[in-house]
């Protein structure tokens, strides 16, 4: 694992490396060279999300009628996050009241935005 760990990463596949890091982490969590590639890709996906994203005062609006959204497949995450975009709150207030990871959060509104459920003003 450790050998396709460093070849993810190399490849630019950060997910895919964070992916393994955190199984390599979760039966031998003190290694810090894993450790150090995954708080790397930790990193990068922060920085690529928050990109994709843009500035984190913008107020994401409903892009679907909300009686089409059941005939979306969303897991119960996105609905979470879904059921706080009310054209107040701001990206930021979400990602506080999240209860995940932020990373993981701005993941899921990065494809949001892109799957267009949701635009961003």
């Amino acid at each position: 694992p450790l050998a396709e760990l460093r070849e993810r990463y190399a490849l630019g596949d950060f997910s895919g490396a964070l992916t393994i890091a955190e199984s390599i982490l979760e039966t031998q969590p003190d290694l810090d060279a894993v450790l150090r590639y995954a708080e790397s890709c930790r990193g990068v996906l922060q920085q690529m999300y928050a990109a994709r994203l843009g500035p984190l005062g913008q107020v994401p609006l409903m892009a679907v009628p909300a009686e089409q959204l059941r005939w979306l497949t969303l897991d119960h995450r996105s609905g979470f996050l879904l059921s706080h975009v009310d054209g107040v709150s701001t990206l930021e207030e979400i990602l506080d009241v999240a209860g995940m990871p932020s990373i993981e959060a701005m993941r899921i509104l990065c494809e949001l935005v892109q799957q267009r459920v949701i635009i961003l003003q």
